[in-house]
């Protein structure tokens, strides 16, 4: 049975929460990117893929009353690991391109929680396409892959069908995401104050305390919880909050937790941690060994974007990227091309230097798979036979244009015409390429 979350004193619609108020850009940007959930979950819901949406979207749906009372910049989105090739597939063939994972594409989902799609062309966003709800990899052993979706409810988001956290496990969530980045968003903040007085009356307070403990998120929701009364005032049951201080921590939850918002930054640090709190010995070795001893497919690709004549070299430059990076003009003289921010779509493929036309400007080695898609080349082989690889590395945020500069030949990137530094590369993916084209259609 679909429930529509109905909350006193809101309409049901976008058009009718917002009246005659005039309409902010806030407002406009929240209601298209509703819209663009609304079509992409009527997508998944025609697939029999389970679509659960977290955060901003689903407090939309759930506790603000007008589209532009709560920011936001991008729309977090939970499938089942199951159902995850099956969700990139699908969004790709949309035609939402992938972003970049931190620090290796093979570490999502196994290491990794999330991957990011860039939608649309003018005023673009993203969506983040999670297999986990939370980041740390702590938490990948002792969160049960069933944690939010047990008692998730279906609600109704115009002709789809979308499922949001249940009220507990909705409180659980944004408390421990806001604490895991540090607690620095006023408007998490927001959203846990709110939830508190909107919807408490709804959260099964002894199942939400159940499940904090059970799920070893005791240290994150406690810091999440206290950080919004501060900010706030205090909202949740004086009872509750006492079981929740009264609650066990041990080193390792504290030490994931105050390492998390930090993460990113000092990627050395974060290894270490990782290593130290993440629970199963085995599963432990097979990270460290993907770190410091990776595979000779990931290794070839590295020596082919950056110029290594061997893997040894390889192996010695990924230890020193971090310092290599931070030397002026060394790390643009080890690579004709960088990944950053593009005006046709998403990221893009810059070049650093000039590049003569005929030139080499990368390659790739690719993995085979059995399917077309967004970052598919086709090959033919010795025997003529039509094979397929997927591209990897930053050559997979080649952009199309229908006066491309670069064309692919095998697994090789040539110019087509020179190229100068600072000039972003494209090809031509042929007419149904065209993001002009397809959202025309749409």
């Amino acid at each position: 049975m679909l429930s529509t979350l109905a909350k006193p004193s809101r309409s049901a619609s976008i058009g009718e929460r917002t009246g005659r108020r005039p309409v902010s850009l806030e407002a406009m940007r929240n209601i298209r990117m509703m819209h663009q959930l609304e079509w992409i979950a009527g997508k998944f819901n025609a697939a029999g893929i389970p679509l659960m949406v977290l955060k901003g979207a689903a407090l939309h749906q759930a506790l603000y009353e007008r589209p532009d009372q709560r920011t936001m910049t991008d729309l977090d989105v939970l499938v089942k690991p199951a159902d995850l090739d099956g969700a990139q597939q699908l969004l790709e063939s949309l035609g939402h391109h992938r972003g970049e994972v931190p620090f290796r594409e093979d570490f999502f989902p196994r290491y990794y929680y999330e991957i990011q799609y860039h939608v649309g062309l003018l005023k673009p966003f993203a969506i983040d396409l999670h297999v986990r709800p939370l980041r740390l990899l702590r938490l990948s052993r002792l969160m049960p892959l069933d944690a939010l979706w047990a008692n998730a409810v279906p609600v109704a988001l115009g002709g789809s069908t979308v499922l949001v956290p249940a009220p507990d496990d909705m409180l659980i969530h944004l408390a421990a995401h806001s604490a895991i980045h540090g607690n620095d968003h006023d408007k998490w903040l927001a959203d846990i104050d709110g939830w508190i007085r909107v919807r408490g009356n709804k959260i099964d307070w002894d199942r939400f305390l159940t499940s904090v403990e059970s799920w070893r998120l005791v240290a994150a929701v406690r810091s999440g919880i206290d950080a919004a009364a501060n900010a706030f005032g205090p909202a949740c049951p004086d009872e509750v909050r006492r079981r929740l201080s009264s609650m066990p921590t041990n080193w390792r939850d504290r030490l994931a937790l105050w390492h998390a918002p930090r993460d990113r930054e000092h990627l050395a640090c974060s290894f270490l941690v990782n290593a130290l709190t993440t629970p199963g010995p085995r599963f432990v070795l097979g990270y460290l060994r993907d770190i410091f001893f990776p595979g000779r497919e990931y290794l070839g690709e590295w020596c082919l974007r950056h110029r290594c004549p061997w893997p040894g070299a390889a192996v010695a430059l990924r230890y020193f990227w971090p310092l290599v990076q931070r030397v002026p003009g060394l790390r643009r003289s080890m690579s004709k091309v960088e990944v950053r921010s593009s005006s046709v779509h998403g990221l893009g493929v810059f070049a650093t230097r000039d590049i003569r036309k005929g030139a080499v400007i990368g390659r790739y080695r690719g993995r085979p798979i059995d399917r077309d898609g967004t970052y598919t080349a086709n090959h033919i082989d010795a025997a003529g036979r039509n094979q397929r690889h997927e591209i990897t590395g930053p050559l997979k945020h080649l952009n199309h244009s229908c006066r491309p500069t670069a064309e692919m030949s095998r697994f090789r990137v040539r110019a087509l015409v020179a190229i100068r530094a600072g000039q972003e590369i494209t090809m031509s993916y042929g007419d149904d390429a065209c993001d002009c084209n397809r959202e025309a259609r749409q």
